[in-house]
């Protein structure tokens, strides 16, 4: 059973599929309709967040759901927010990568991992794959998509360092929040601040279609990864349209996202250990085209070859674990 706030929609993909739906007005009083249901797990996908509470937002119409416990076993996917405290959900599903063995112990919830934990759908209606820009330009461009509330100082400066290293490179930054005048004259009074030189960066902040947006990857490069709160939906979209992701991981799950794709498609020589080695690895990838070339010219048959889009895995997996526990006979603290 698939529940869904009213006024969201089922994705096109999963329409046409076998799956019950039933709408939620209210959070806080489909208790009862879940327990008529006779639900043994119930999986949050993203814990009690804005995202889960969509289109309301009203978190505590959330929190009142889950601690009327209306399934035997209640579970959080998605560990980007790790935990939830004790009594709240009796098990964390995590990955090996953003939710290593080292934090177990700051985890409140059982943990249960998956191999993978993210699972994109392929980009169908992507265009192709464009050769590399850098070779028809006679200069690199690097690029950041991601959301304009992720870019701060430090990966500012990241970004001057590379620049200044190589002379004639560009960076370029797509997003349609940068419409917004606070977060675009923010950015550049940053730019401005540590010294990044205004006209070597391109930004675009139009509304364009789906298709026009991933197109503007065959005028990037490399694309850069934000240190503390990674691309997700981002990178993978980089990745298909043969686009490395440079990323620098943290110790927090949300600064290992682009590093559990990265895994996935054996590129872990694209996630630096520190910030000095991100700034040496944009610009040495930058300095030979020909490998940067190849590599963008498989990279997508890397990702569509990959956990991250096998959906068949995902699900027997998922549906393994969520039998071992409705079969468990307490519940999985």
């Amino acid at each position: 059973m698939l529940y869904l706030p009213d006024g969201s929609e089922l994705p096109p993909r999963l329409q046409n599929r076998r799956i019950s739906v039933r709408r939620i007005g209210r959070f806080d009083r489909a208790a009862s309709e879940i327990l008529a249901d006779g639900l043994d797990v119930l999986l949050s996908l993203l814990g009690v967040t804005t995202q889960t509470a969509a289109p309301s937002g009203d978190l505590d119409q959330v929190w009142q759901l889950f601690v009327q416990r209306p399934a035997r076993f209640l579970g959080m996917m998605f560990h980007a927010y790790p935990t939830w405290g004790a009594g709240m959900f009796d098990f964390a599903v995590l990955d090996p990568i953003m939710g290593p063995p080292t934090h177990d112990a700051l985890v409140s919830e059982r943990v249960e991992r998956l191999a993978c934990g993210l699972l994109f759908g392929a980009l169908e209606d992507a265009p192709p794959v464009a050769p590399l820009p850098a070779l028809s330009r006679g200069h690199v461009t690097f690029g950041c998509f991601n959301r304009p509330t992720k870019i701060e100082r430090q990966f500012v400066e990241i970004w001057r360092d590379i620049l200044l290293r190589l002379p004639t490179a560009r960076l370029l930054l797509s997003n349609v929040l940068l419409q917004d005048d606070q977060d675009r004259t923010r950015i550049e009074a940053l730019m401005a601040d540590v010294g990044v030189a205004r006209d070597r960066v391109d930004l675009m902040t139009d509304i364009p279609s789906r298709a026009d947006f991933l197109a503007r990857y065959a005028m990037v490069d490399i694309s850069l990864d934000p240190l503390w709160f990674n691309g997700g939906l981002t990178s993978f979209e980089s990745l298909w349209q043969g686009v490395p992701v440079l990323t620098c991981p943290s110790d927090y799950a949300l600064g290992r996202i682009t590093l559990l794709m990265l895994t996935q498609i054996g590129l872990t020589d694209w996630a630096t250990p520190n910030v000095t080695a991100y700034v040496d690895r944009a610009v040495a990838a930058a300095s030979d085209l020909d490998r940067l070339a190849a590599l963008r010219a498989g990279l997508r048959d890397r990702v569509a070859t990959s956990r991250l889009v096998d959906t068949a895995a995902y699900g027997a997996e998922l549906r393994d674990l969520v039998v071992r526990i409705a079969n468990g006979p307490e519940r999985p603290r």
